[in-house]
């Protein structure tokens, strides 16, 4: 990307995977949550069939050094956000703002 931002994705397990967003400035957190929200409210064709993509998204900022587990635990309840705010409105369609994160050291 032009402004330096690297991105990549891990499987953490199972059905568990890590998009983690890396900028020597600020990322637009607005952008990444609409570009995520189209990925959501997109479908693929497979065998002549459109199928649905879903998945919940635990959309975390970082500032500073932190934790990894931290940052994990955060986005795992930014994660049970996400699935309970589609729970109670299925066509909600936008993702919850992201948790702001200040992490010291330990």
């Amino acid at each position: 990307s032009a402004d330096g931002a690297s991105s990549f994705v891990v499987r953490l397990g199972g059905d568990e995977f890590l998009l983690s967003v890396h900028s020597p400035s600020p990322i637009d957190a607005d952008d990444l949550r609409r570009r995520l929200d189209h990925l959501r409210n997109a479908s693929i064709e497979h065998d002549g069939e459109s199928l649905g993509l879903g998945f919940s998204v635990g959309l975390v900022e970082v500032s500073g050094k932190g934790d990894l587990g931290d940052v994990l635990q955060n986005a795992d309840l930014a994660v049970y956000d996400d699935k309970a705010a589609r729970r109670a409105s299925p066509r909600t369609p936008t993702l919850p703002p992201p948790l702001d994160v200040q992490h010291s050291s330990r």
